[in-house]
């Protein structure tokens, strides 16, 4: 992949990366009285981990396993496929936070 191309993205996501750097630190902060927030806190380096590394690691796999296909369409499917994973590991790890577990002054008042 183009250098430039690769920074283009990442710059086209410093908005969403702000988020996520406050997200980590509400995470961190609040991790003892709020235990659901290692799993955000899980979600959110996820897809970090997502928007910075699958682009590198799409084109890793097009130039080495996939030398003989040029089309367009084996590219785009597999940077589909390969995000589409990650992020349903993301929203699943966030769906659980949400839902798989109430929270510790909850559970000491039942």
């Amino acid at each position: 992949m183009d250098p430039s191309v690769y920074l283009g993205r990442i710059v086209g996501t410093l908005p969403l990366f702000v988020v996520w750097a406050v997200g980590l630190r509400l995470c961190w902060t609040k991790r003892q009285r709020w235990p659901a927030s290692s799993w955000v806190l899980m979600a959110i380096v996820l897809a970090l981990a997502t928007k910075t590394l699958i682009p590198l690691l799409s084109v890793w796999i097009f130039q080495t396993f996939l030398t003989g296909l040029s089309a367009v369409g084996v590219r785009a499917a597999l940077d589909s496929l390969l995000t589409s994973v990650a992020e349903a590991v993301v929203w699943g790890l966030l769906l659980w936070a949400i839902f798989g577990q109430a929270p510790r002054s909850v559970r000491r008042n039942r």
